[in-house]
């Protein structure tokens, strides 16, 4: 029986891979680290608030990656600036628990990943992602802290500063420059930002 399970869960993680592959979200030499059933409930632009339909989120060794059925996402780490655990959001079929104690303890639960990042116009961006993957909300708050524990091993190659960091032009001009020290953006990008964040003096 162990067994039997063990070989499931090899053929879903190589359909997993091969889905990867083949939508362009694993590049070469890429690995898979991890992985939950996640749903997509908003931030990404371009897309809806939320989303019905369960997908899958990754870890891998170089980037953030979700699809599901109507989109897919992937971020590179060098452009993660945080990674945190939100509070469960109700919605759906699950809304009908929000009552009494039930409700109180599903809004103290911590099972939404949220992501804060630089997209491709170097504007900050936050997006959520409810992880799953468990029969109760416990469970899903317990899954939902290891895949932030799996994500949080290579925060070292996040982008090295917070978000209240961001409000201080200086700190963006020297955050730019180190985009584009890493060929993140280029030299015409980063003086015509830097130009912008100047007149802000």
């Amino acid at each position: 029986m162990k067994q039997q399970a063990n070989a499931l869960a090899k053929s879903e993680r190589i359909i997993q891979i091969e889905n990867l592959v083949t939508s362009g979200l694993l590049d070469a030499g890429e690995q898979v680290v991890f992985s939950q059933i996640a749903t997509y409930r908003g931030g990404v632009r371009g897309y809806p608030n939320s989303a019905q339909s369960c997908g899958l989120a990754f870890v891998l060794d170089h980037s953030f990656v979700f699809y599901d059925k109507d989109m897919y996402f992937k971020v590179l780490y060098e452009r993660v600036i945080e990674a945190k655990l939100d509070f469960f959001e109700l919605g759906g079929v699950r809304g009908f628990l929000a009552l009494g104690d039930v409700g109180r303890q599903l809004q103290q639960t911590k099972n939404t990943l949220e992501l804060s990042y630089l997209d491709g116009d170097n504007t900050e961006r936050s997006t959520k992602f409810q992880i799953n993957d468990a029969l109760t909300i416990p469970g899903e708050a317990e899954k939902a802290r290891e895949f932030l524990n799996y994500l949080l091993e290579f925060k070292g190659q996040f982008l090295s500063y917070s978000s209240q960091n961001l409000s201080d032009p200086l700190s963006k001009i020297e955050k730019l420059k180190k985009l584009r020290d890493q060929g993140a953006i280029s030299e015409d990008e980063f003086e015509a930002k830097k130009r912008k964040l100047l007149e802000q003096l």
